[in-house]
């Protein structure tokens, strides 16, 4: 099985172990986009591995219009339930985005950019 597809399989668990973790220990990634993207109403965000829809739920509540993609079924599910905007997120692979170049202010990839295959492309 391919690492990018692992969360089908093990996609709940994860959500439950990093609402766990996080529960108890300070956030230093979500501390950091309070800081670096205070006003992002209005903005156009891609959230690469959107898993769960943690960040893009952030995201949404702070005025941003998200999309978000991930190449797990069950996380793309998962996500759906927990945020607005669920038809912005879709089943797919990093490498290979359905959208237009130039198409987003601001593209996030938290736990997921270490799963391409290449930077290059």
């Amino acid at each position: 099985m391919e690492i990018k597809y692992q969360y089908n399989t093990m996609g709940r668990q994860y959500i439950e172990g990093q609402e766990s973790f996080f529960s108890k220990s300070e956030d230093w990634c979500r501390i950091a986009i309070a800081k670096y993207l205070e006003d992002i109403n209005g903005k156009k965000i891609l959230d690469i591995g959107c898993g769960g829809g943690v960040d893009f739920k952030i995201f949404e509540q702070k005025g941003a219009e998200v999309f978000g993609v991930d190449p797990s079924g069950v996380m793309v599910s998962e996500a759906k339930q927990r945020v607005k905007n669920s038809e912005n997120i879709q089943l797919g692979d990093y490498e290979n985005l359905p959208f237009e170049d130039n198409t987003f202010d601001i593209v996030f990839g938290r736990f997921s950019l270490h799963y391409l295959d290449s930077f290059n492309k």
